[in-house]
Parts: structure tokens; C-alpha cells; sequence
């Protein structure tokens, strides 16, 4: 998610992401795993990123909803918070596509797309973020 930015007396500020939309413990289910996760870009060149590392709880059986944060594990690598969009209706080139259709695509807060007919091969989904009010992590 893009920082907005506005015009106020000829400045431009950049603004903060928005929160999230999070789980809180009183609606998670029954089942939490807590996970080590990778969240904000904390430095490094392209080749060799370094992260902030947090113990978080995820709810692997709660349903996703756009705009939530989910931990998400890009082909067996380590595990990311991230924010999730819902399927949109559009394929990897934007052009629509019908609602089930396995081109359909969903978008996460890295700017990748993946399609539902390549979800477990690309990016596996541990599950929904579960805590207080938090922004979207920056990955970089």
C-alpha cells in the first residue's frame, strides 16, 4: 500500500500507510501457531536484505479479507508479514477475468500477483496476522 501524498501551502508531505486490518485474539480461533517472521526492510543492497525479525501469532484457519495481514512463505524461503488483497477480478496482465477463474489473480503488499491455479507453488499462506493495530510492513 502507497503513502498518499497531499498539498498543504505549497508543501508535499508523504503519509504513513494506513493500519491494517488485524485479528484480534478475543475472534482467533481455537488453533495459533506463533511464527518468527520477517517484517520491515531494515537495510542491505538488492542482493542481501536485512529485515526486522518478530515472534508474531497466526490464525491458519482464519478467512482472508482485503486490506489484512497475513504470513505468507515465498518457495520454501523464510516467513514474511505482508498485506493481502483480495482476488480482483483481473489476470497477471490486468485484463478481467470471471469471478472462480483460475487466472483470477490476488494481490499482495509486495507488489506480487498470483494466480489461483499457482498460488502453492509461488507463495504459500501460513495464515491471518493475530494482534493489535499495525501497519502494512515496508519489504523493499
Amino acid at each position: 500500500m502507497a503513502s498518499t501524498a497531499i498539498r498543504a501551502g505549497g508543501n508535499v508531505f508523504d503519509l504513513p500507510p494506513p493500519y491494517a486490518k488485524t485479528l484480534p485474539l478475543s475472534r482467533a480461533g481455537k488453533f495459533l501457531l506463533p511464527i518468527r517472521v520477517h517484517t520491515d526492510l531494515v537495510g542491505g543492497p538488492v542482493h542481501d536484505r536485512r529485515y526486522r525479525v518478530e515472534d508474531v501469532l497466526v490464525d491458519p484457519d482464519a478467512e482472508l479479507e482485503d486490506g489484512c495481514l497475513i504470513v505468507a512463505q515465498f518457495s520454501g524461503g523464510a516467513p514474511h508479514l505482508m498485506g493481502y488483497e483480495g482476488f480482483t477480478g483481473r489476470d497477471h496482465n490486468g485484463r478481467f477475468v470471471p469471478a472462480g477463474d483460475p487466472k483470477e489473480c490476488y494481490t499482495l503488499s509486495c507488489g506480487l500477483r498470483v494466480a489461483r491455479s499457482e498460488k502453492l507453488q509461488i507463495v504459500r499462506i501460513l495464515g491471518r496476522y493475530v494482534g493489535g493495530p499495525r501497519r502494512v510492513p515496508v519489504l523493499g
